[in-house]
């Protein structure tokens, strides 16, 4: 399969020519690391957890990572810079 075939199924979401992929990987990488780490790790904790339980078992489990997101000092911050209009 061609890198452009990978892209137009949505099995990438983006395509680098090789000499660019470093610069790339590490642009992501640094946007990532300034991103809510917390936030991040309970969306990959509920993707992993997705595989087994059934719909009302995962919606109650994403209803209290919301709720512990939704009480963070972080989450409270990004709220005030949002309606701030500042990052």
């Amino acid at each position: 399969m061609s890198a452009q075939q990978a892209l137009a199924w949505g099995l990438v979401n983006r395509v680098v020519p090789g000499e660019g992929l470093l610069g790339e990987a590490l642009a992501v990488a640094r946007r990532l690391a300034s991103g809510p780490g917390a936030s991040y790790a309970r969306a990959k904790e509920l993707l992993n957890q997705s595989l087994w339980p059934g719909l009302e078992t995962q919606l109650e489990r994403e209803r209290q990572f919301l709720m512990a997101c939704a009480e963070s000092r972080h989450f409270a911050e990004r709220v005030r810079a949002l309606t701030e209009r500042r990052r």
